[in-house]
């Protein structure tokens, strides 16, 4: 498996610099190391983070929403 550090860069490298998503204990080390690099904005449901991802790519960001696959049928309603 990838370090969550590794995996973070990567995506940063690729231009992506605003990260938000529902906190969970799968993602628990890419959010920690997101919370460091101060570039991550939790959300309390994963449809609530697709909307903050589109206020912040309005905003000029390069968003990620971050979920489990269960996220994506929330993200639907």
């Amino acid at each position: 498996m990838i370090d969550s550090d590794v995996f973070v860069q990567a995506l940063q490298d690729l231009g992506v610099n605003f990260f938000t998503g529902v906190p969970d204990s799968i993602l628990g080390g890419i959010i920690a190391e997101l919370m460091i690099r101060r570039v991550y904005v939790p959300a309390v449901r994963e449809d609530e983070a697709v909307g903050i991802a589109a206020g912040a790519y309005m905003g000029g960001r390069v968003p990620a929403v971050l979920m489990q696959n269960s996220g994506l049928g929330t993200c639907l309603n």
